[in-house]
């Protein structure tokens, strides 16, 4: 088991606005710099701290557009980890040849990197050329650090070479992990576009999910019961009975809030078996009813 999967209550902490890539299935696509909100400061880091320590968080996840273009961003890690909270860092993968991570604590991180697809369709996809760079990006960090986890949406124009690209990354990355993902954030009419059904998905992911190296994002697997319980320990529900979320607003104020998951919002009031399941203690608590108007 992931050491991340074992962490109980998270707060995504967005230290920084702006994103090189431009994902056509990005709900936040058309702000891509954002004038509104300010990044995170090394000095805000104590009073940070403070609020997740009165808050009982055990991770953070520096998250949301692209953390790795905020020019402390390995000192904002090390920081936390020092204070012994754990990092899970969501980013795509272009700029980690920028930074010196000779500091970072590889037992308290783990890394997720956005990997959509082979040469064309990554760069189609991204509306960049990064795919040379991102991937050997990926060989360097995963010879390093011991949690490294690609994650692969799959939608409608990626999934010709589905089959190919998974044999791709699970021979050419030995150490890594590969989490398929279902479209996520469908209030979006460019992001419904994309959006392919369940039963295809199911389809795609069937042969894959007896590989140790194999995750299956939380809200697609919940959805079938067969992959459910045969998915053991690749079912990822990056656990959230409470999630956090740290910002700066526009007047450079830090913003804090908390959401308590609660049973309407809840993935266990929409599927009755999952009320009487015991494989997971945590629900990871998307709120997936949006999949259900469009079944």
């Amino acid at each position: 088991m992931l050491q991340v999967f074992s962490l109980k209550k998270w707060a995504i902490i967005k230290i920084v606005y702006g994103c090189n890539h431009k994902c056509y299935f990005c709900h936040e696509r058309e702000n891509i710099f954002s004038l509104n909100f300010k990044n995170i400061l090394l000095s805000d880091l104590d009073d940070i701290y403070k609020w997740l320590f009165q808050e009982g968080f055990d991770y953070i996840i520096i998250s949301w557009w692209e953390p790795t273009l905020h020019p402390d961003f390995i000192r904002i890690i090390c920081y936390f980890q020092k204070k012994d909270i754990y990092v899970v860092i969501v980013n795509n993968g272009s700029h980690l040849h920028k930074h010196d991570f000779s500091n970072v604590d590889i037992n308290k991180v783990t890394f997720y990197i956005s990997y959509h697809g082979l040469r064309d369709e990554y760069n189609k996809i991204t509306s960049s050329e990064d795919f040379d760079q991102v991937t050997a990006n990926i060989e360097m960090i995963s010879q390093r650090f011991p949690e490294v986890i690609l994650r692969y949406v799959v939608n409608k124009k990626n999934t010709t070479t589905f089959h190919e690209y998974s044999d791709f990354v699970l021979h050419k990355f030995p150490n890594v992990y590969l989490e398929y993902v279902l479209i996520e954030d469908l209030r979006y009419s460019h992001v419904q576009e994309t959006f392919i059904p369940l039963s295809q998905f199911y389809k795609l992911v069937f042969n894959y999910i007896s590989n140790k190296r194999v995750l299956l994002d939380g809200g697609a697997a919940c959805f079938s019961w067969y992959l459910f319980q045969n998915a053991e320990s690749k079912f990822d529900p990056l656990v959230n009975t409470m999630m956090g979320l740290v910002k700066k607003t526009k007047n450079w104020e830090i913003m804090y809030s908390i959401k308590q998951w609660t049973s309407k919002e809840n993935i266990k009031s929409y599927w009755k078996k999952c009320k009487w399941c015991v494989k997971y203690k945590y629900c990871h608590g998307f709120d997936t009813s949006y999949i259900w108007k469009l079944k």
